[in-house]
């Protein structure tokens, strides 16, 4: 309020206003009429300030919208992790939706895939010919020329490994496809292998099909390097190419077993993708949904292992919220433990990559396959289009000594309730025991021992918390007349043995 000139000794004092006759007197307040104006003023600036907000909000999505719209030239280069567990245990992770009484059940592809157990990953593409591991969508296709591809070899070494599915990356996280899609250029229809003719899914499908081996894709969907312009999964566009490839190739090849998606993190992408597979392949198995990973890529299972899963949202799309299950989870996954058997996950010529020690790939069987969890084990092609010849030798070496190993029980038994014996007849040498818990009626054992009876003596050989598809217990050699397997805790009754096995498998 300003001062007028004139008005006396107390003018500039808002306190104090003149009465009509000249008087002053100390006023508190306003009149109506300034009140009036004062509220005027204000709200005509509260407007002017919610325009100027309004338009910097809009100022800053234009500009979030220009940057995810721009080059791929003037953009950062995306961020690639090797797949791991990321999601962490905690008290706010434990949202079991399912009530007490009622087990999560596997669908019978589940079942008929945890009896597969054995895997094998092959990791070959672009990346083999540049030396990156994850490809920055950049190198031209014309790098791409394996002189001597032979996908029948590859299927001989995972037949002798022992495997019963093999995995094969279609297209990695660089975006170079290995079949000839109409969804973009940057493909084997423009190298120069087989004069761009050439279909390397073809070639595998068919060669598993030969051997009898069952067919997994590798498809890195949320990851496709050379569409960086479509980068964000939120991008319509970027999903669109992605569906558009996997339509391509589960309508093209045949019936596929197995969809493997590096980063499945859930979500509305996911979603997209995981209800794609179902529409056009139902009998599909999905990296997501259905199967997941456990040990990161140590290829070790957790000790613990529940095949029951809860999701943050509880959408089946969605990540488990832990890494070895929950008793009354919602969902059933199958847990696939996998790892590296030669080097990297691709061939580098650099660092001279050699098939892993065979105690070492026979210690990760027994923690992955023998807690439960399905192997798939990755061996990388060379520049040649063919295994080297030390993984050959070594993935038959590795097959004939699990085959030695479980071919011939000594005796085995199934039965429902807590308590399953073998009746071995006479005292017995035997040094490994293998037990396999019916699943069908969701999982059960939550704590059990495996007995021997040694000399009229019942004797604990070994004891463990689940079971879940297979369990396998490396034993001091004792020589027994019955063995027992003994259920002490489960979360259900009554549980069910599928299978309690003994072996006498000698020094390794």
């Amino acid at each position: 309020m300003s001062c007028e000139a004139g008005t006396g000794l107390n003018a500039c004092d808002p306190g104090m206003g003149p009465y009509s006759d000249g008087r002053r007197v100390l006023r508190i307040g306003l009149t109506k009429k300034e009140i009036w104006k004062m509220r005027r003023c204000v709200c005509f600036v509260c407007l002017l300030v919610l325009i100027g907000c309004r338009g910097q909000k809009n100022k800053k999505e234009a500009r979030k919208e220009e940057d995810v719209n721009q080059d791929s030239s003037q953009r950062e280069e995306p961020t690639y992790t090797d797949y791991g567990p990321e999601a962490g245990r905690g008290p706010e992770s434990r949202t079991a939706t399912r009530p007490r009484g009622v087990l999560a059940r596997p669908t019978r592809r589940q079942i008929e895939f945890m009896d597969l157990e054995l895997g094998m990953f092959i990791h070959f593409g672009l990346n083999t010919f540049t030396g990156q591991q994850h490809g920055d969508g950049k190198e031209p296709p014309s790098r791409f020329e394996p002189a001597n591809l032979d996908c029948d070899q590859w299927a001989r070494v995972a037949k002798s490994m022992g495997a019963r599915y093999v995995v094969f990356t279609a297209r990695h996280e660089g975006g170079f496809c290995l079949w000839p899609t109409k969804t973009t250029d940057y493909s084997v229809r423009n190298s120069p292998w087989k004069g761009g003719k050439g279909d390397l899914v073809r070639e595998f499908v068919d060669a598993c099909r030969k051997y009898d081996l069952k067919v997994g894709l590798y498809h890195s969907s949320s990851f496709d390097a050379h569409h960086r312009k479509v980068l964000r999964m939120g991008d319509k566009d970027f999903l669109e190419v992605q569906l558009a490839q996997l339509t391509e190739l589960l309508t093209n090849y045949g019936p596929i077993e197995y969809m493997w998606f590096d980063h499945h993190g859930g979500g509305e992408f996911w979603e997209a993708v995981d209800k794609t597979v179902a529409r056009l392949q139902p009998d599909c198995l999905r990296f997501g949904p259905d199967v997941w990973i456990t040990g990161g890529h140590t290829g070790v299972a957790e000790e613990v292992l529940w095949c029951a899963v809860d999701t943050a949202t509880g959408r089946i799309s969605d990540r488990p919220t832990t890494v070895d299950g929950e008793p009354w989870g919602q969902y059933f996954r199958v847990w696939e433990a996998n790892t590296t058997g030669n080097g990297r996950w691709f061939w580098h010529d650099e660092e001279t990559p050699t098939a892993a020690p065979l105690a070492e790939l026979l210690e990760k069987y027994d923690n992955s396959v023998g807690r439960g969890a399905n192997l798939l084990l990755n061996f990388a092609p060379d520049p040649r289009g063919q295994m080297p010849d030390d993984v050959v030798a070594r993935a038959k070496e590795f097959g004939d000594e699990i085959r030695r190993r479980f071919a011939r029980p000594i005796a085995e038994a199934a039965g429902k309730g807590n308590v399953v014996t073998i009746d071995l007849t006479r005292p017995t040498v035997i040094d490994q025991v293998v037990v396999m818990e019916d699943l069908a009626g969701g999982q059960r054992i939550a704590e059990h021992c495996i007995e021997a009876l040694v000399s009229g003596q019942w004797r604990q050989v070994a004891a463990g918390r689940t079971v879940g598809h297979k369990r396998i217990y490396t034993i001091e050699p004792v020589a027994a007349a019955q063995v027992r397997f003994r259920c002490s805790k489960s979360i259900v009754e009554p549980v069910e043995i599928r299978n309690l096995a003994v072996y006498q498998v000698g020094k390794d």
